[in-house]
């Protein structure tokens, strides 16, 4: 198995949503708003498309999971535990950039749409995420076992048929 994306960069988290807010400006959002609970483990990145507001929430580690060493469980010192939190913050600003920065691309080049690839994180009337209303309803109708068929409703062909 390959690394981690960029889990070697050297780009700081601030530069990191500062290309974010760029990048979203650039496709035509016009609010932005970033904040961040490191205790509770979790950011987000808020904005405006069109018509629709976005949360997108990254869960970020919380410093004392860097307390021990993963390999061999050796504790370090508070120095280290901290350079290896940053490292690891870094890292996942870097992937929520390459993904913020697919969605718009796909969403320009007609190939999605903004419902499509943010429907999750459209903010509802009441301040939830469409993900925060649906996926308790979702998790419920699987374990009842509701599920439709793969490709209900679709005349798509079954691959080998």
């Amino acid at each position: 198995m390959s690394g981690r994306y960029a889990q070697s960069t050297k780009v700081s988290v601030s530069s990191s949503v500062q290309q974010i807010e760029g990048l979203l400006k650039k496709y035509g959002a016009t609010s932005f708003a970033y904040g961040d609970d490191s205790d509770a483990g979790s950011a987000m990145v808020c904005f405006k498309l069109t018509d629709r507001q976005v949360r997108l929430t990254l869960p970020i580690p919380r410093l004392q999971e860097f307390r021990k060493t993963e390999s061999r469980g050796i504790v370090r010192s508070d120095a280290e535990m901290r350079v290896q939190w940053e490292k690891s913050c870094r890292q996942r600003y870097r992937a929520l950039l390459l993904i913020i920065k697919a969605k718009l691309v796909a969403i320009e080049d007609g190939i999605t749409t903004l419902e499509r690839e943010f429907l999750a994180d459209i903010v509802t009337p009441s301040g939830e995420t469409v993900s925060q209303v649906l996926a308790p309803q979702l998790r419920s109708m699987y374990e009842r076992g509701q599920v439709p068929s793969l490709v209900a409703g679709s005349d798509m062909k079954a691959i080998g048929s």
